[in-house]
C-alpha cells in the first residue's frame, strides 16, 4: 500500500477529496480533467479497502453533498418558513443517496477483479437510485462528458450506459495502477477515454421529417419569493404579455411560458386566456398553471388554441417527493414538515393525462414539466412518437447558479436519448432551443427577462436508446458479472 494511503483517517480523506473533485465534473463546471482522474483515484483507494461500507459511503457523500449544494435554494425562499430544514435537507440527501454507493462497495468484499467489480456494483447503483423511491438519477456520473464526443453514446445505450462505460475505463486505469505501477496507469488513464471519444463519433443523426414550427419563447424572471405575491404577479404576467405580443419576422407557431407562469386558476382565467390569445396573433400558447379539480390541485400545462379555448391539458405526473407533494403526509405534517409547494391536502395530486399535444402543423409535442425531464425512462414510453419536446420549468427554485445549469443539462441529454429537439422555458433561465444532438442552438441567459424566436430543429429517427431503453446497459451489466463470476470460481477451484 503507498505511503499516502496508511491509516484510516488518509484514506477518508482521500476520498473525500476524490468526491468533492468527482463532483467538479458536474455543471456548471465541467472540470472532466480532474474529475475523471478522481474517480480513477477513488477505484484506486477502494480496490485495497478494508472498512468497505463506510469508506463507499463517505465517497459519495462528498460527491452529493458537492454536486446537489442547490438543493438549499428552495429552502431559503421562505426561510422563515423552511430556513431550518436546509441544512437538514443537504445531510439527509447527500448521507442518503451515498447509501446506494456505500452498499455497492460493500458487495465487492469478496470479489475477485476487484476495480471492475467496484465498477460494475457502482453502476448498479446510479441506474438504481433512478428507480428506487420515485428515483432521483440528477447528477450521475456520465453527465461530466455532456460536451464531449462521448455523450452521443446515450442514443444508443442512455446516459446511464454512458455512466457504466465511465466506470470501466476508470476501472481499467485503477487496475493497471493497482497492478503495473504508476506510469503504466498514465497511459491507462487516457486510452479508454480516447476510445470513448472515438466510440461518440457513432451518431445516430438521421432526420425522418421536417416539422419544424417557429416557436417563442418566453422567460418571465419572477423572483420565486415575489412570483405569488398579486402586485407583483399581475405585472410580471403582463410584461410577459407583452413580450408575446412583440413582431416577429416570422409567423410564430407556438408561443411557450414557463412552469406556473399563469397568476390565476384556471377555473378563473378565460379572459386572460383570452388576451393571452389575442396577443399570440393566431399562435398557440402553452402556459404553465395552477389547477383546481375537486379537492385536487394539479401543475399543469395548459394548450390554448387561436380562439383562446384550452384544447389541451397536461398534468404534471412525476411530482418532487417533500416539494410539490408530502409522502406520509399526515404524519409529517402532525410534526410541523409541510411540502415547499404544499397545498391544500398537502400538496399536487399526481396526474394521468396523456403528455402528447397534437398541435396541428406544429407537429406533435411531448409536454414535460419541470422535474420530469429528470427521468430518461419515462420520457421515451411516449406513444405516439412526438415530433419535440415541451419543456416548461420554473427553476428559481433551484438557485442562481449550480441547480438552473444542471438542469439544463438534464433537458440536453434527454434530447440526445430520444433524438428530439427540445424547446424549454423557464422561469428565470434557462430558456433555449436544443437540437436532436444535445447542442444549444439558442437561449436566453439566466436570471434575465427576455424571449426567443427560433425555428425548431428536426427531429432524428428513433434512437436505440428510445426503442430499448436500458437493455443494452443490463446486457453489459450480465457479462461483466459473469466474467467476474467466472474468474471468481477459478479462484476458489
Amino acid at each position: 500500500m503507498v505511503s499516502w494511503l496508511q491509516g484510516t483517517r488518509a484514506r477518508l480523506f482521500w476520498l473525500c477529496l476524490c468526491g468533492v473533485v468527482l463532483a467538479l465534473g458536474q455543471p456548471p463546471f465541467q472540470a472532466i480533467m480532474l474529475a475523471y482522474p478522481a474517480l480513477v483515484i477513488a477505484i484506486f483507494i477502494l480496490t485495497s479497502s478494508k472498512r468497505f461500507f463506510l469508506e463507499g459511503w463517505i465517497f459519495g457523500t462528498a460527491f452529493f453533498a458537492t454536486s446537489l449544494s442547490w438543493i438549499v435554494s428552495p429552502f431559503m425562499v421562505e426561510p422563515w418558513r423552511h430556513g431550518w430544514m436546509a441544512p437538514f435537507a443537504l445531510l439527509f440527501m447527500a448521507a442518503g443517496l451515498a447509501l446506494f454507493w456505500a452498499v455497492a462497495i460493500r458487495v465487492t468484499k469478496r470479489l475477485p477483479m476487484r476495480p471492475f467489480a467496484i465498477a460494475l456494483t457502482l453502476s448498479i447503483a446510479e441506474l438504481a437510485r433512478g428507480y428506487v423511491l420515485t428515483g432521483f438519477p440528477w447528477g450521475l456520473i456520465g453527465t461530466m462528458w455532456v460536451d464531449l464526443p462521448v455523450m452521443s453514446l446515450a442514443a444508443w445505450i442512455g446516459t446511464y450506459g454512458v455512466t457504466f462505460l465511465t466506470m470501466i475505463a476508470a476501472a481499467m486505469a485503477a487496475n493497471a495502477l493497482f497492478n503495473k505501477g504508476r506510469w503504466t496507469a498514465v497511459v491507462w488513464i487516457f486510452l479508454p477515454v480516447v476510445a470513448l471519444l472515438g466510440a461518440g463519433s457513432l451518431r445516430q443523426g438521421v432526420v425522418v421529417d421536417r416539422v419544424q414550427p417557429y416557436v417563442r419563447l418566453i422567460q418571465p424572471n419572477a423572483p420565486q419569493h415575489l412570483k405569488f405575491q398579486r402586485e407583483f404577479a399581475l405585472r410580471n404576467f403582463e410584461e410577459a404579455m407583452a413580450l408575446t405580443a412583440e413582431p416577429s419576422d416570422q409567423i410564430i407557431d407556438v408561443v411557450i411560458w414557463p412552469e406556473t407562469s399563469m397568476p390565476f386558476w384556471v377555473d378563473q382565467a378565460e379572459f386572460a386566456l383570452l388576451e393571452l390569445s389575442d396577443r399570440a396573433n393566431g399562435a398557440h400558447v402553452l402556459i404553465g398553471a395552477n389547477r383546481r379539480e375537486g379537492r385536487g390541485v394539479y401543475n399543469s400545462l395548459l394548450v390554448v388554441d387561436p380562439n383562446g379555448q384550452i384544447s389541451s391539458i397536461y398534468d404534471k405526473e412525476h411530482l418532487v417527493p417533500f416539494g410539490e407533494y408530502l409522502p406520509f403526509s399526515e404524519s409529517l405534517s402532525a410534526l410541523g414538515i409541510n411540502g415547499i409547494a404544499a397545498f391544500e391536502d398537502y400538496g399536487y395530486r399526481h396526474g394521468t393525462s396523456n403528455p402528447i399535444l397534437d398541435l396541428g402543423a406544429a407537429g406533435r409535442a411531448l409536454a414535460s414539466i419541470c422535474y420530469e425531464a429528470v427521468f430518461p425512462q419515462s420520457m421515451r414510453q411516449s406513444e405516439p412518437r412526438p415530433n419535440w419536446i415541451a419543456h416548461i420549468t420554473n427553476d428559481a427554485w433551484f438557485g442562481k447558479f449550480t441547480g438552473p445549469q444542471q438542469h439544463l443539462v438534464q433537458t440536453r441529454l434527454r434530447s440526445i436519448e430520444l433524438g428530439l429537439p427540445i424547446a424549454r422555458a423557464a422561469n428565470t433561465g434557462i430558456s433555449a432551443i436544443i437540437d436532436a444532438n444535445g447542442d444549444v442552438l439558442g437561449s436566453v441567459e439566466l436570471n434575465k427577462q427576455g424571449r426567443l424566436d427560433m425555428a425548431l430543429p428536426p427531429p432524428f429517427a428513433p434512437t436505440l436508446y428510445s426503442k430499448w431503453g436500458e437493455l443494452p446497459l443490463l446486457i453489459g451489466i450480465f457479462l461483466l458479472g459473469m466474467a467476474i463470476w467466472y474468474r471468481k470460481r477459478r479462484v476458489f477451484h
